[in-house]
């Protein structure tokens, strides 16, 4: 004669907790102990709030004081919520080493394997992301990839960027020099033609302007010159440092690239 609980309120069984989440009732020898009975309330009801891990710590209890198959359920239920798949698993196959009937079973028996396929995965290192895509999209197709950036590359790079750079502010530079000259060479004519002041101040302005944006522009365009002569040095020679063939991952294998340096 056997005597059933529930472990939590408005619960019918097994079948209607696969399409909901709220625990399963469990079976056990009469008589049950109320302490028991207690526990597997307050299992289902943290198992209502989605406090899986009070939830397990309870039926875990509620099992040690009356060891009824349905626990099993629960603890593999609230185990496979919280993430937890290699324990899942473990707890469905005691369910199911019960002789649970025949649609419970057949849950059990699902989340079973779904759980223990899940545990293989991460053992493997897989995420769960990975694996779904993987089982809905098919394997990925195998061809070699893109070798890593080389060292130093970046910096040559930029390097030679840097170096253009001062090369245009140097251009310039002499351009406003050319206009700086121009400007003079005006003022001078102007003052042996005797123009008045009036005449003479803008062409007088602008060769004071040009005067200043040529020493601007040389400045910088030699500092940026060096600068970048001194990147691209740098760079060339943490290139040389990189060892002139790589075995790069592939799927299904590697790929051998060889670098040469001119």
């Amino acid at each position: 004669m056997s005597a059933r609980f529930v472990m939590g309120a408005g619960l019918a069984g097994l079948a209607v907790l696969a399409l909901a989440p709220a625990p399963a009732r469990a079976d056990t020898e009469e008589p049950v102990p109320v302490e028991a009975k207690a526990l597997a309330a307050r299992g289902g009801e943290l198992y209502g709030k989605a406090e899986y891990a009070g939830a397990i710590a309870a039926y875990k209890e509620a099992y040690v004081l009356a060891p009824a198959p349905g626990l099993l359920f629960n603890l593999a239920q609230a185990y496979r919520l919280a993430g937890n798949c290699g324990d899942a698993a473990y707890m469905y196959r005691r369910f199911l080493a019960s002789a649970p009937p025949d649609d419970e079973r057949a849950v059990a028996q699902t989340h079973a394997d779904s759980m223990e396929r899940c545990a293989h995965r991460r053992g493997l290192g897989i995420s769960e992301e990975s694996g779904a895509s993987s089982a809905t999209t098919g394997p990925m197709a195998s061809g070699p990839q893109d070798a890593p950036a080389q060292p130093g590359r970046h910096k040559m790079a930029l390097g030679i960027g840097t170096g253009v750079a001062g090369g245009i502010a140097l251009a310039l530079g002499v351009y406003e020099g050319v206009q700086a000259s121009s400007a003079s060479s005006d003022v001078e004519a102007a003052y042996a033609r005797g123009d008045r002041w009036e005449l003479i101040a803008p062409l007088q302005t602008r060769g004071e302007h040009a005067q200043t944006a040529e020493r601007w522009l040389l400045a910088g365009g030699g500092i940026a010159v060096v600068a970048g002569a001194a990147l691209f040095v740098m760079g060339r020679r943490e290139a040389r440092r990189v060892s002139p063939v790589m075995i790069i991952p592939a799927s299904g294998g590697a790929t051998v690239a060889a670098t040469w340096n001119f």
